[in-house]
């Protein structure tokens, strides 16, 4: 269980750097504040979901698990993409 809860908190915490590192560069605030605001809203109804629907907490905890894999993947790629081209350009200087 600890183990589990060790992957999960990790899962969850990449996830939310990954998705402020992909909104933080923007040059408006409103997306960050959009962010922070879905952020606390999510919280806060997963607690209460977890009080008192704990099977649909669960599900909604996996379903969250897998968004955050795949903003992860997603992010990561980006970043590998924009490395690799800076490498290659360097490489033809």
């Amino acid at each position: 269980a600890i183990l589990l809860g060790g992957v999960i908190a990790l899962a969850s915490h990449s996830g939310k750097t990954a998705v402020r590192a992909a909104v933080t560069p923007s040059p408006e605030p409103f997306s960050n504040m959009a962010l922070s605001f879905g952020e606390d809203v999510a919280a806060v109804s997963l607690v209460w979901f977890a009080a008192r629907h704990p099977v649909i907490a669960a599900v909604i905890v996996a379903l969250f698990l897998v968004l955050i894999v795949a903003t992860i993947r997603m992010v990561v790629r980006a970043m590998a993409r924009l490395f690799r081209g800076t490498t290659a350009r360097q490489g033809h200087v």
